[in-house]
């Protein structure tokens, strides 16, 4: 990775907050003081949107004990506050960088960047999360789509289709909700209904048969999937044809 790219940041606060909101890594500025003040999307997509909204109205990176001593990021936080740019890499031996999960999970770096104001100390500071897979997100979730459209008949599993992946469930449902604007489940459950929709102008076939052959058992609720999506039950949509 060009850290350089990200250490050139432009100094003046207004645009760095606007450009921090359009970076694809995640990030959290602190005040002068240490207090979170703002989580860019990317962030709040890691995070989740109610976690992050949570951890900036309470957090503090200069007071937090896990983040200067567990995660030993003691020394970098001092410098960055000092006006320093500086990686959690160049002050931590190696061995230690695995640490950084005990911070913030996945995390492979951390870059502490100041950004200046008209004080002749940081305004605020940028920490961008450098996070291990971040980049093959993106792939992974055209894989996750691609498989879900493969294998609409069969149920839907979070947790297989991650391991299947390699990739954290949790992670991989956030980033594809964030690609899609759907989670996997609801898009799953999408396209299922789309196939029964088809089977069922088929009056040769029961309601029942029609969605036993898509893989969805109507004994078992999924007639309310059906109407939620649909906005009409089974009968109602059949009697519409």
């Amino acid at each position: 990775m060009d850290q350089s790219a990200i250490f050139s940041f432009i100094q003046n606060p207004d645009a760095s907050f606007e450009l921090i909101e359009h970076f694809p890594f995640p990030i959290e500025v602190y005040s002068s003081n240490g207090s979170s003040v703002h989580n860019n999307r990317a962030m709040a997509a890691w995070l989740g949107s109610e976690a992050s909204i949570s951890k900036s109205r309470a957090y503090n990176i200069l007071t937090d004990p896990i983040a200067n001593n567990q995660a030993g990021l003691g020394l970098a936080i001092q410098r960055a506050f000092s006006g320093e740019c500086v990686a959690a890499s160049a002050c931590l031996p190696q061995a230690a960088l695995q640490k950084l999960s005990i911070f913030a999970s996945g995390t492979k770096d951390i870059l502490f960047i100041p950004i200046w104001g008209d004080m002749p100390s940081p305004e605020f500071v940028a920490c961008v999360f450098i996070i291990d897979g971040y980049y093959a997100a993106g792939n992974e979730t055209a894989k996750a789509k691609r498989i879900i459209e493969d294998n609409w008949r069969e149920p839907f599993d979070l947790k297989e289709l991650a391991d299947e992946l390699c990739i954290n469930a949790g992670y991989l449902g956030t980033m594809f909700l964030r690609a899609y604007g759907i989670s996997m489940q609801c898009y799953h459950d999408t396209i299922k209904v789309s196939h029964i929709k088809d089977k069922l102008k088929d009056f040769e076939l029961t309601i029942t048969e029609a969605f036993d052959i898509c893989g969805a058992d109507i004994r078992e609720g999924y007639a309310e999937v059906f109407e939620q999506i649909t906005g009409q039950t089974p009968r109602e949509y059949r009697d519409s044809l």
